[in-house]
């Protein structure tokens, strides 16, 4: 006997506007790992984003896209998205790779997951 853990990812894309619930509806119950782009330049605000998190109820969620020396961009730093998530639990794996399932957070929020950087080594 053995068991497959499964999770569903879904990515929100460079959007530049936010999704009604009417647009969301086919991911609700089908979104454990919510890929969210976070940074606000030239893609969706916070503003936007949170209401889409809010009815999807990822599991977990991985931000992405947002300022990191050096390739910023006038972008949002991630300090903005975990400020406006305070009752979601934020787990740093302090690697660039996660393995998922991970474990859920004990209050039936979602867990953000700030994954560390690849590709080069900030001097900042």
């Amino acid at each position: 006997m053995f068991s497959v853990s499964l999770c569903l990812f879904a990515h929100l894309g460079d959007l530049g506007f936010g999704l009604t619930n009417d647009d969301l509806n086919p991911w609700v119950g089908h979104c454990d790992v919510l890929m969210a782009i976070i940074g606000e330049k030239l893609t969706l605000k916070l503003d936007d984003l949170d209401p889409m998190i809010d009815f999807l109820k990822p599991t977990w969620i991985v931000p992405m896209h947002y300022d990191l020396p050096p390739v910023a961009f006038g972008m949002s730093k991630i300090e903005k998205f975990l400020g406006r998530r305070k009752r979601d639990a934020v787990f740093y794996p302090r690697h660039h790779t996660v393995t998922f399932p991970l474990p859920k957070s004990e209050r039936g929020n979602p867990t953000i997951v700030v994954m560390e950087t690849s590709g080069y080594v900030s001097t900042l």
